[in-house]
């Protein structure tokens, strides 16, 4: 039986990390190709910022992140996506919600997304999350727009990586 068919929820499977993104969408945020850029798969806390998120992101029932840099400089930034336990998921959104000094909150089509500016080594980080049901979406960066790593995020949409959609 399939999964999803015998009244189990779908097996959730993402693609290889280096996959998550288009290729255009690497190349707007750092200003090269893919191929020209330093990649690698890591841990998925390491996508991460802050001490709830990082805390949530241990919790992650199965995730998968990379980063994309451009070489010889500070330009760069991780995209990752996880399945939350709920109760972790709202519980790390009940934080980044009364951290509104840091983060803004928006609903759209896609999820909540939250955006904002931590402290970083070199360069302020910037970080976008989408919620949307089970899946945090996350992508941040150092040297890259708030808007990048909106989009970023937005173009890793999790939501559309079930087994069940694989079997379809």
């Amino acid at each position: 039986t399939p999964p999803g068919n015998d009244g189990t929820a779908p097996e959730t499977v993402f693609p290889a990390c280096l996959d998550l993104l288009w290729p255009g969408t690497v190349e707007a945020t750092i200003g090269v190709e893919p191929k020209g850029a330093t990649q690698r798969e890591l841990p998925f806390v390491d996508a991460v910022g802050g001490p709830e998120a990082q805390a949530a992101a241990e919790q992650a029932i199965t995730s998968t992140a990379c980063s994309y840099s451009r070489p010889n400089s500070d330009t760069g930034f991780m995209i990752g996506v996880a399945e939350l336990p709920p109760t972790v998921s709202q519980d790390l959104e009940e934080a980044l919600t009364a951290a509104s000094d840091t983060y803004t909150v928006e609903e759209a089509y896609y999820g909540t997304l939250y955006t904002g500016e931590i402290p970083g080594g070199l360069s302020t980080i910037k970080i976008a999350y989408i919620f949307a049901g089970d899946r945090w979406i996350v992508a941040s960066g150092g040297s890259v727009t708030i808007d990048a790593m909106k989009l970023a995020a937005i173009d890793a949409h999790a939501d559309r990586y079930t087994a069940e959609r694989e079997q379809m």
